[in-house]
C-alpha cells in the first residue's frame, strides 16, 4: 500500500498509532523548509495486556515536499513502534558455544563493535566481560550476503524493550539502522545506508582524518545554492566534507558554525546514499533541520547550561547540545583544515546488489531482521533493522573502540590511523 496510501490508518487518535501530527512551528525557522512532527497514541499489546514501550516522536522535513516530510515522519514513528514490539517467542535463550555446538549458524558476540572494557573497568554502564559462554537473548536473523539465518543478539535488534530482555548489554541501544520501506528491499537497504553512514562518521571523527572538503561553487544544484545564500545572510558559514569510506558508498559531512559567535554556535549532519547530490544534500537538510530546532527561543537554557560538562553527556541529542552551546569549537580544526576538491557526482556502488558483492569482498557482514507488526504488514509496509556487527558505531556514552575497522579502513583509504584515538564526544544527533 505505501506510508501515503496508509496515513488515513496511521494517523487517527482514536485508533490510530499516531495520535496526531504537527506542521505549525510558534516561531520563524531561519532556514525554511518543511518540517513535520508525529506523536504515538499510548498502544497497548493485547496478547501480553502490557503498554508498548517507546512512546516516540518523529520528525520529517524537505526542502519542496511537504507530503515527503509527513511521511519521513510517519516513517520514524513506525519503525520506533515495531523495535518496541517484542515478540517473546521468538527468543532463544542460550550461549554462543552452545547454539555452535547444536550447529546452529550463530554471530560472534565478540566480532560485535563494542567497547574495550579494560580502559572502561568500573565505569563502563554498557556491558560486563564477555565472552562466548555468555547467555544471551538471540534472534533469528536473514543474512542477506550469505543467504541464510543467523542467530544475532537480541540486544543488537530492538530498541526499547524489558530490560531483563536486553541484558546482558552488548553496547548502546539506539535507532540506527531501523528503516521503514514501501517494499522490504526499500527497508533493508535504507537501514544499510544507515549503518554505512555512521561508520563512516565514527572512523572519521575518531581518527581526526582530514577529508577532503568540497568546493561549493562546483555543487549543481539549486536548492543546496539556495541554503547556502540563506546561511550566509544569516551569518553562518557551511562546511561540505567527503567522508566515504572503503566501502564506496558516498557519504557526506556538513558543518555550520555560528560566524555570530553565539547560541546554537555549531551543528552537523551527515548522509549516505548510492547517489552523491542526494547524499549530500540529505547531510544539509539534516544539518539545517537540527539548527532550525535549536533556534526554538522557548528551548530551556537549563537544558543548555547542564551539557557543559561531558559527563552530562547522557542522549544522543546531548552529543548535539554540547557542541551547540559551545562547547570544544576547536574539535572540529582538524576538519576545517581539510584540503578542497571539486563535486564528484560519481559514485562506484549504484544499487544493493552491487553493495552485497562489495561487502563480500570485505568480510563485512550485513544482517536483516523483520521488525514488522501485524498492523504494520497489513497496511502493505515493512520495517526492519539491519546488523552490520563489524562497522564501527556511533555511541552515546563510551566510544566502541573494540572495532578493527578504525585502523583498517583509514589504512585502505590511503590515510596514516591515528595514533591515539580523538577524546572529544562526537557531535552527532
Amino acid at each position: 500500500m505505501g506510508i501515503q496510501n496508509a496515513l488515513e490508518y496511521i494517523i487517527n487518535k482514536n485508533t490510530g498509532i499516531i495520535h496526531h501530527v504537527k506542521n505549525e512551528i510558534e516561531f520563524k525557522l531561519p532556514f525554511p523548509m518543511h518540517m513535520y512532527f508525529t506523536f504515538r497514541n499510548e498502544l497497548v499489546d493485547v496478547n501480553e495486556g502490557v503498554k508498548i514501550r517507546g512512546n516516540y516522536s518523529g520528525l520529517g522535513y524537505s526542502y519542496d515536499s511537504a507530503n515527503s516530510a509527513l511521511i519521513s515522519a510517519v516513517g520514524e514513528t513506525l519503525e520506533r513502534y515495531c523495535s518496541c514490539y517484542l515478540d517473546r517467542e521468538t527468543l532463544i535463550k542460550s550461549s554462543f558455544n552452545s547454539l555452535v555446538e547444536k550447529n546452529i549458524p550463530v554471530l560472534d558476540p565478540l566480532s560485535i563493535t563494542q567497547p574495550l572494557n579494560e580502559p572502561y573497568k568500573g565505569t563502563n554502564p554498557i556491558n560486563k566481560e564477555i565472552d562466548r559462554d555468555t547467555v544471551f537473548n538471540w534472534v533469528q536473523a536473514n543474512d542477506e550476503i550469505h543467504k541464510r539465518n543467523i542467530a544475532v543478539p537480541a540486544n543488537t535488534i530492538y530498541f526499547d524493550v524489558d530490560e531483563e530482555v536486553l541484558l546482558p548489554h552488548i553496547r548502546d541501544s539506539i535507532s540506527t539502522g531501523l528503516a521503514t520501506g514501501s517494499t522490504r528491499l526499500q527497508a533493508v537497504e535504507n537501514a544499510a545506508l544507515e549503518c554505512i553512514e555512521r561508520d563512516a562518521i565514527v572512523i572519521t571523527w575518531l581518527n581526526q582524518l582530514s577529508v577532503p572538503l568540497i568546493d561549493q561553487k562546483t555543487i549543481p544544484d539549486e536548492s543546496v545554492q539556495y541554503y547556502l545564500k540563506i546561511a550566509h545572510e544569516k551569518g553562518f558559514e557551511v562546511s561540505f566534507f567527503d567522508i566515504t569510506t572503503d566501502i564506496k558508498i558516498p557519504t557526506y559531512l556538513v558543518l555550520v558554525r555560528n560566524l555570530y559567535n553565539n547560541y546554537p554556535y555549531i551543528q552537523v549532519g551527515a548522509k549516505a546514499h548510492y547517489d552523491p547530490l542526494t547524499a549530500l544534500k540529505g547531510a544539509l537538510m539534516e544539518t539545517l533541520a537540527g539548527l532550525n530546532l535549536l533556534a526554538n527561543p522557548n528551548q530551556e537554557i537549563a537544558e543548555i547550561v547542564d551539557i557543559k560538562n561531558t559527563t552530562n553527556i547522557k542522549s544522543i541529542k546531548d552529543h548535539m547540545l554540547y557542541y551547540a552551546s559551545g562547547n570544544d569549537k576547536d574539535a572540529f580544526d582538524f576538519l576545517i583544515s581539510s584540503s578542497t576538491k571539486p563535486f564528484n557526482n560519481h559514485s562506484e556502488i549504484n544499487d544493493f546488489e552491487e553493495l552485497k558483492d562489495k561487502l563480500k569482498d570485505m568480510g563485512l557482514n550485513l544482517y536483516s531482521y523483520d521488525l514488522t507488526t501485524e498492523d504494520i504488514s497489513s497496511l502493505g509496509l515493512h520495517v526492519y533493522r539491519v546488523l552490520m556487527p563489524e562497522l564501527a558505531f556511533l555511541e552515546i556514552t563510551i566510544p566502541m573502540l573494540r572495532c578493527n575497522r578504525l585502523v583498517d579502513a583509514p589504512k585502505n583509504m590511503g590515510y596514516t590511523p591515528a595514533k591515539a584515538f580523538n577524546k572529544n564526544p562526537h557531535p552527532f544527533p
